[in-house]
């Protein structure tokens, strides 16, 4: 018998040619690339082996470092022989070189294998982590109407005034309260909240709050003005200017004041009274 091209990979034979592997009764194989047999009838044959090459995988699109509960990512690799096949465990799972998120706690393993062929060995298993994360989403404060105020969070940092946006972890809850400014009332929440109370939202969303102050209306009085020694006319408009109207007008004579000038007023000059309360005047007539 002659040489045979075969390959033994150390529990079985495969011989392309007309070699039983059932007869042969003893093998040695002294060099990775060498092996010897010895059949039933005492002849001894030898086979020059073809070893496997060892193989690496080669990972072209890494899993990320972190990854949303809920959110998917895709890694690609190559081996020389074939294709890479994808495996996960821990909170992901994965159709083909597709990870999906299954929470927002723990840890994803990324697995990528390949188990050779006649000419590789089966390549070491290449591993990567993703660690989970909880989704952020973003509050924001929005404020109408006429008035003024500030709407402040228990959490958060949100004091606006200045800062009416904030992240938070999905599943917070966030508390708002309204403060008015002066000559300003809160009207009560829309959006996310409704009422006039506190406003409690749960994050699972971007959201929005709108916070509505309204401005007071402020009361009027009539404070009467100084008029004394003005031209009546002018008396009048600034009367009607304090919001106060004028009332009975009397002339008297005077040597000090010029004529048609006001001698006195009543009520007297920085009295408040009622909108619309009357200013009785005294005009000089001259002096006679």
């Amino acid at each position: 018998m002659g040489d045979h091209a075969v390959t033994y990979d150390g529990s079985s034979w495969n011989t392309p040619v007309d070699i039983d592997p059932n007869t042969l009764i003893s093998v040695s194989c002294p060099l990775p690339s060498f092996c010897a047999a010895m059949d039933f009838e005492g002849n001894a044959v030898t086979y020059t082996v073809s070893p496997k090459a060892d193989q690496t995988i080669i990972v072209t699109a890494h899993a990320p470092a972190t990854a949303v509960s809920g959110t998917s990512f895709t890694v690609a690799a190559t081996a020389p022989a074939g294709a890479v096949v994808y495996s996960s465990s821990g909170v992901c799972s994965n159709v083909g070189a597709t990870f999906t998120m299954t929470s927002g706690t723990g840890t994803c393993t990324v697995k990528y294998d390949q188990p050779g062929n006649d000419s590789y060995n089966v390549a070491p298993q290449v591993v990567e982590t993703v660690s989970a994360a909880v989704p952020r989403f973003t509050l924001t404060i929005a404020k109408a109407g006429g008035g003024s105020g500030t709407v402040t969070s228990n959490a958060g940092g949100i004091n606006c005034g200045t800062t009416c946006a904030a992240d938070f972890d999905s599943g917070t809850s966030v508390t708002l309260t309204a403060t008015p400014g002066g000559s300003s009332t809160f009207a009560g929440w829309s959006g996310a909240c409704s009422g006039s109370s506190s406003c409690t939202v749960t994050i699972d969303a971007v959201k929005t709050v709108t916070a509505t102050f309204s401005l007071v209306a402020q009361k009027v009085f009539c404070i009467v003005p100084n008029v004394k020694r003005k031209p009546l006319a002018t008396a009048k408009r600034r009367i009607v200017a304090a919001h106060c109207r004028t009332g009975r007008v009397r002339k008297a004579k005077s040597t000090t004041v010029r004529k048609g000038r006001v001698i006195s007023e009543r009520p007297r000059a920085g009295k408040k009274l009622v909108r619309g309360s009357k200013v009785n005047l005294v005009v000089s007539r001259g002096k006679s």
